[in-house]
């Protein structure tokens, strides 16, 4: 195995490593965390600030309010930072503030959307049962002319 010189560049910066990092130690202590308030809750990721102070997470509820599991998550704020120190080697552990996942929202927003689109019958037929018919590429039109080449 090639050793890493240490003054060497990394291939990704430092801030996506200790995201991936601290998202582990989070999620880990999270699955220890043993409140019937909490729901089903993951983490969708971490994002840290480029001073490394401040951990922005984002979790991803299941509940229809994460309002919640955040204010739960917020009381075992000094548990999740205790991990980060025991597991992570910083010379400060950054401030954390739980979020909920726009993405995971912002899915589900589309989704409604679309679902009221194909109700409403504007949306049209399935695509994938209309590739052959809106002039997508068929068996017989992917070919062209099957006749073999002569040889000369």
């Amino acid at each position: 195995m090639v050793k890493r010189r240490r003054n060497a560049p990394r291939d990704y910066p430092r801030t996506a490593r200790l995201n991936e990092l601290l998202r582990e130690i989070v999620a880990s202590e999270l699955d220890h965390i043993d409140d019937e308030r909490l729901g089903f809750v993951s983490v969708a990721g971490v994002e840290v600030d480029n001073e490394l102070t401040k951990a922005q997470v984002f979790l991803s509820v299941l509940d229809d309010d994460p309002g919640t599991a955040i204010e739960v998550l917020r009381e075992h704020k000094g548990r999740f930072r205790k991990a980060i120190g025991e597991q992570a080697r910083l010379r400060q552990v950054p401030i954390i503030e739980f979020k909920a996942d726009p993405g995971i929202q912002t899915g589900g927003r589309v989704e409604e959307i679309l679902a009221q689109l194909h109700e409403s019958g504007e949306l049209g037929e399935d695509p994938e049962s209309t590739v052959g018919a809106a002039g997508g590429p068929t068996a017989e039109s992917d070919h062209g002319d099957a006749s073999p080449i002569a040889d000369d």
